[in-house]
């Protein structure tokens, strides 16, 4: 009875490794299967060891199978096992020295008390950049206590610009905003660095991408229309820019979003140092932020909790004349 049981939790570990390999391209099949791929590896691999570790248990200690019974078991382990590693879990090292560090969230639009919170846990964070989708009221707070350092002879003030959806904050000077594209909740915004960070980080500029949330919404459609968006006034696919952040509301897996990036590198995966989760915000499952881009090696990603909304955020390290070329 137990070789049956045993070959019967095998298979069923194995089945559940199939629907991760190919849950990608199930979700491209119609709009009520995209979720499919929305489900992170960690939770594929807890499917698999529900199955495959009782089966492991119940293979025979003697026997000329042993041996294929467990390879086998096991094999089903590989894929779930490698996606976490690669995307849930960052394994990155120390932050490069020196450093351009850039830090970005999507506030989601908050209070005004809240503002306060997320202000002061980006400030603790020493950024040289700080890029904020949906600020709320951290743009206007963040601009009065500017303002209020500024009368007070304080050093070091920010200067804080903000076209919605995009809050940019630098102390090196004034960013520019360019809206690329305005498509209902598709949103892609060109933030053009002051001359002495530009000089410092090696690009001109950096892009900030917000997509709709609602998961009804087909992602391809919703690629296909900022494509076509950025088509219209030729500024290019999202690769042309070099550095690509923001909330997509995809997945890594997502199909639409590896479209999207094009000839960028997930840095998340490549560079993030521990759960490189954002959402939801006091329990993150799911990366829906992502940072795309083109730069070298020596990048450090981690997690930051801003203390109040529904998105942890990013602190991106990147080296210092060294993050890229002009793009």
């Amino acid at each position: 009875m137990i070789g049956p049981v045993q070959a019967g939790l095998t298979a069923i570990a194995w089945l559940v490794a199939a629907a991760w390999w190919t849950a990608p391209q199930l979700s491209t099949v119609a709009v009520d299967w995209q979720w499919s791929a929305w489900i992170p590896d960690w939770a594929w691999l807890i499917g698999v060891a529900g199955c495959g570790l009782p089966a492991m248990l119940l293979i025979p200690w003697s026997g000329s199978g042993r041996m294929v019974r467990l390879v086998l078991t096991l094999a089903a382990f590989a894929g779930p096992l490698r996606g976490v590693a690669l995307r849930d879990v960052g394994w990155g090292g120390a932050s490069p020295d020196p450093r351009v560090r850039i830090v970005f969230l999507n506030a989601q639009s908050p209070s005004e008390p809240d503002a306060a919170t997320d202000i002061g846990s980006i400030e603790a964070l020493d950024p040289d950049l700080v890029l904020v989708a949906n600020p709320g009221w951290i743009a206007p707070t963040w601009r009065a206590m500017t303002a209020a350092r500024r009368d007070a002879g304080e050093p070091g003030v920010w200067t804080i610009r903000w076209r919605s959806p995009v809050m940019a904050a630098s102390m090196a000077g004034a960013c520019s905003l360019r809206t690329l594209v305005a498509d209902g909740e598709i949103r892609v915004v060109r933030v053009g660095l002051p001359e002495s960070l530009a000089a410092r980080l090696g690009r001109t500029h950096v892009v900030v991408v917000d997509l709709p949330s609602d998961p009804e919404l087909d992602r391809e459609a919703v690629a296909d229309r900022l494509l076509a968006g950025l088509e219209k006034i030729e500024a290019g696919p999202l690769d042309r820019h070099g550095l690509v952040l923001g909330d997509f509301n995809m997945t890594p897996r997502t199909p639409a979003l590896v479209r999207l990036r094009g000839g960028l590198r997930d840095l998340v995966s490549e560079s993030g140092s521990g759960w490189t989760a954002t959402w939801p915000r006091d329990r993150p499952l799911l990366r829906i932020d992502q940072v795309l881009g083109d730069v070298p090696n020596g990048v450090r990603i981690e997690t930051f909790d801003p203390g109040a909304g529904g998105h942890l955020g990013f602190v991106i390290d990147l080296p210092v004349a060294a993050a890229g070329a002009e793009p």
